[in-house]
Order: C-alpha cells, then sequence, then structure tokens
C-alpha cells in the first residue's frame, strides 16, 4: 500500500519489455532489474539456461567444488594483473554507505 492508500505496483510476471503487477496492470519496464533483466523479462534463452542448472544442482554448496566457478576464477587470474592464485566469490547483499551530512 501507499501513502495514498492505493495499491502500489508489486511486479508479478512479464515478457520481455512488459511487466504487470499483482493486479494485472501493464509497466514497460524501463529499469530492466538495474542489469538483473537486461534481455528483458523471462527470454527463452535464459529461461532454459535457468531449468539446465536447476536440473544439474539448483542450490551448490559453498564448501565443495564448483567446476563452472572454477572455470570463472582462473579465466579472471588469467586476465587480471598480478599472479592471483586464490579467490572466492560472495555477495553481500548490501549497498554503497550515503554520506550523512550533520
Amino acid at each position: 500500500m501507499t501513502e495514498a492508500g492505493d495499491w502500489a505496483a508489486t511486479e508479478w510476471t512479464g515478457c520481455g519489455a512488459i511487466f504487470r503487477d499483482v493486479l494485472g496492470r501493464e509497466y514497460i519496464d524501463c529499469l530492466g532489474g538495474y542489469g538483473l533483466l537486461d534481455l528483458g523479462w523471462s527470454h527463452p534463452e535464459v529461461i532454459d539456461s535457468v531449468r539446465a542448472q536447476l536440473s544439474r544442482t539448483p542450490m551448490p554448496s559453498q564448501e565443495l567444488i564448483d567446476p563452472l566457478r572454477g572455470v570463472l576464477a582462473r579465466l579472471m587470474a588469467l586476465i587480471t594483473p598480478g599472479d592471483i592464485k586464490y579467490s572466492f566469490f560472495a555477495s553481500s547483499g548490501t549497498r554503497p554507505s550515503r554520506a550523512r551530512s550533520s
């Protein structure tokens, strides 16, 4: 709900550049999920890739070796300056802090 008491737009489903909210209202997605949906909503190749990964291993462990992460780490080490021997992929889920004025 919004402060005005109206229903806020809550993304529900979409295809290409159009998404619908929970009430069925249509919107043109000009944000693209901040880069997450750069190919649009429900792009067939993305859906196929996600399904293929889910059928292989839906939730890989962070403790065991994931061959795809190993390949990515090696490729990154090859193009990065220095002699990188170890890498660790993480997602902190944080945002940049905002400067506060006093």
